[in-house]
């Protein structure tokens, strides 16, 4: 594996990749994102007999785009942290899809997770009463490290795009977080992020001795009416076997639409005690 040292060689790299047939591509980087990541010693790449991994280095793993030919590798690849691949499609799979996966799980890679987005435009939002909407309020420079404890007590890191310091001191900041306080201490919260003229749930967790009490519905109730008038849509990203958050989702009248993803992930052989 080796190191992305400038943006010119990322480029040139990725033109020689495609030249050679490896067409078969998530990758999703924009030019900016590409030369802060370098900047930052964030970017690598790992050549293969049919293509090119790009391993974007995160806190503790790496998130993994590739260039891909349209024949398996045939080796089982090995990295020092955790590699997650993300699939996104439209619907059903493609046949180009699904060459793809086979090519992937050729290296190693399983099934780690399934996500649905679920949609509603802000009129058919139905706003429900909450017993607890006086204890629901704006987050605070102060809850900052209760908030990033709760979230990496009950996400997965590998597939919930947890917020950054420096990410969630802005969503405190622009009053994106929600939080419930019970006893002094954060006992719920919810992040969304703001585009254009659409909202979306970014992390929704209520921790496990408050739970039954109604927080997740309070703060999506906060959240609803904080953004109902402002917004066309409310969005959000959903595991697909979490059905309890899915039964919430529909009574406050989101649907699912037509964007998946799947997720495939590849464990360091010392993890999978191998």
């Amino acid at each position: 594996m080796d190191e992305f040292l400038s943006l010119d060689q990322y480029k040139h790299i990725i033109n020689l990749t495609k030249d050679n047939g490896a067409r078969l591509t998530n990758c999703v980087l924009l030019a900016e994102n590409i030369r802060q990541k370098i900047i930052r010693r964030e970017l690598y790449y790992l050549q293969l007999n049919n293509g090119l991994l790009i391993l974007d280095r995160q806190d503790g793993f790496y998130r993994c785009y590739y260039y891909l030919g349209g024949h398996e590798n045939n080796k089982r690849l090995d990295f020092d942290r955790p590699v997650v691949i993300e699939m996104p499609y439209t619907k059903e799979l493609t046949e180009k899809q699904i060459l793809q996966i086979k090519i992937i799980r050729s290296m190693g890679f399983r099934l780690g997770r399934e996500s649905g987005m679920m949609f509603s435009l802000s009129e058919h939002i139905k706003l429900r009463q909450s017993e607890h909407k006086e204890i629901c309020t704006f987050a605070n420079q102060e809850d900052i490290m209760q908030i990033d404890a709760l979230l990496k007590a009950y996400f997965d890191p590998l597939f919930a795009f947890l917020p950054s310091q420096e990410e969630l001191n802005a969503a405190i900041k622009e009053k994106r977080a929600f939080v419930i306080r019970n006893s002094g201490g954060v006992a719920a919260v919810l992040i969304c992020g703001n585009e254009r003229n659409a909202v979306s749930i970014k992390q929704l967790v209520v921790d496990s001795a408050h739970r039954g009490k109604g927080f997740g519905k309070t703060l999506m109730q906060a959240y609803h009416a904080r953004y109902i008038n402002e917004v066309g849509s409310f969005w959000h990203w959903v595991d697909m076997n979490n059905n309890v958050a899915i039964d919430m989702y529909k009574k406050f009248g989101y649907q699912f639409n037509y964007r998946k993803a799947n997720e495939y992930v590849l464990l360091p052989k010392e993890d999978k005690g191998e």
